[in-house]
């Protein structure tokens, strides 16, 4: 059924024109390789473990392996977990505060941004220069201090990818479905017998093919009963606590004034400026990190499709937990909301890699934005048009989607269609509206 309803709405599409019937996506006007370059926000994650409860050091494990959203530059530091005492079933505030003072997360953040050597106590723009897409010597400190162009550069750094950068604190708790789980391996243990039943009987007809499909089925079906023995039904609920890194002017003007050294300083001015970051702690208030909000999510009815083991269970419900909450907090707050670039054009259509695991909805709106610069370097955003997802269209990009085989998961795109506004054009910038 669902193939048929998908059929329609491609032929339907293609009378638009412009629409290839073979993929249902618009036909590009222009390549990967002639979109501007975009600034994307940058994200630290954490993880409040819970060692003690049932799943906990199987959470723990897979929590490291998942990788920054895409949507995401990746601002991971060393410190990637909260150890929560056994007493504690759920992540406290003084805990998180407690880890944020002592692993002094926002001056290790700014750290990271400018490429401090830790031994020598060196910054450089090399990461900012490559994530604002600047050259060598737009980046130049000592040249941007000299020039209009260069001050705007610097300020523009500060404001479109210093502080923008963010911390997630995730506290995932294992909520026990013992009961379902062993009912769903009754049912899979059932269909093994089934199956090896249908086997035997092909077997002793000579029919080769009923044999090897019982065969098939039973190896199957036992995989499910493996799975399911311990963990199908596998649900957690997610609390994320989101922060932002705290960076302005004044905070700029003293990092630079105060800490800032590179490799064309005096040994000893290096060492000075060296001693006066490292003495700085969680305490000092200069760098800090400013709570957001939070979002709570309970994660969705596990899909066996595509899975083969208890950690493959794990790993999945985790990730699209963790990516529905991410997508409620941009959602819910405007400072955490990403932009996606538009890759293709025709029309009325155009298309973004941007879908489910956002949670976009057939409902959801975008605004369409032209990054605009003006003669002193300052960068702003033009709203040009309203767009929607076309229902059929949105791509399926969660976590083993194309494992599952679910529909739209071989996209690679969401097709949208303009619902009022002026021109568009690849490279263009989407941004979900409330």
């Amino acid at each position: 059924m669902k193939k048929h309803v998908l059929l329609h709405g491609l032929l339907w599409l293609a009378a638009l024109g412009g629409l290839s019937v073979a993929t249902g996506q618009p036909k590009p006007t222009a390549t990967a390789g002639d979109l501007p370059d975009y600034k994307r926000s940058s994200l630290y994650t954490v993880l409040a473990t819970h060692l003690s409860q049932r799943y906990g050091a199987q959470i723990d494990s897979v929590f490291i392996q998942l990788p920054i959203p895409d949507k995401y530059e990746d601002h991971n530091l060393p410190d990637r977990y909260i150890a929560c005492p056994k007493r504690e079933n759920r992540l406290r505030p003084e805990s998180m505060a407690t880890f944020i003072d002592t692993s002094e997360a926002a001056k290790k953040m700014v750290a990271k941004w400018f490429d401090r050597n830790p031994e020598t106590g060196t910054f450089d723009l090399g990461l900012i220069a490559e994530r604002g897409h600047y050259n060598a010597s737009e980046a130049d400190v000592r040249e941007a201090l000299l020039t209009q162009r260069g001050l705007a550069l610097i300020a523009d750094a500060g404001e479109n990818l210093i502080e923008n950068t963010f911390l997630i604190i995730n506290d995932i708790v294992y909520v026990d479905k013992e009961k379902g789980a062993a009912i769903a391996s009754a049912v899979f243990s059932g269909l093994a017998l089934v199956a090896a039943a249908t086997s035997v009987a092909g077997a002793a007809s000579g029919n080769t093919d009923a044999a090897e499909a019982g065969v098939a089925a039973t190896e199957l079906a036992l995989v499910g009963s493996a799975i399911s023995n311990s963990i199908a039904g596998f649900t957690v609920k997610v609390t994320s606590y989101l922060y932002r890194l705290r960076w302005n002017d004044s905070i700029a003007a003293v990092f630079y004034n105060d800490f800032w050294c590179d490799t064309n300083y005096a040994p000893e001015e290096i060492a000075r400026r060296k001693a006066l970051f490292d003495g700085l702690d969680g305490q000092s208030g200069l760098f800090a990190l400013d709570y957001i909000g939070k979002y709570r999510v309970k994660s969705d009815k596990t899909v066996l499709r595509g899975l083969h083991d208890n950690n493959d269970v794990i790993r999945k419900v985790c990730a699209r937990a963790l990516d529905k909450n991410i997508a409620a907090l941009q959602k819910k707050y405007e400072v955490f909301k990403v932009k996606t670039p538009v890759t293709a054009v025709n029309g009325l259509l155009l298309q973004s890699p941007v879908g489910l695991k956002e949670g976009l909805k057939p409902g959801s709106k975008f605004e369409v934005l032209e990054q605009r610069m003006d003669d002193d370097g300052n960068i702003s955003y033009q709203r040009m048009a309203v767009v929607k997802p076309i229902k059929h269209l949105i791509w399926d990009n969660r976590f083993m989607a194309a494992e599952e085989e679910a529909a739209g998961a071989d996209f690679g795109a969401t097709t949208f269609k303009k619902k009022g506004g002026g021109h568009i054009a690849a490279g263009m910038l989407l941004r979900q509206l409330k």
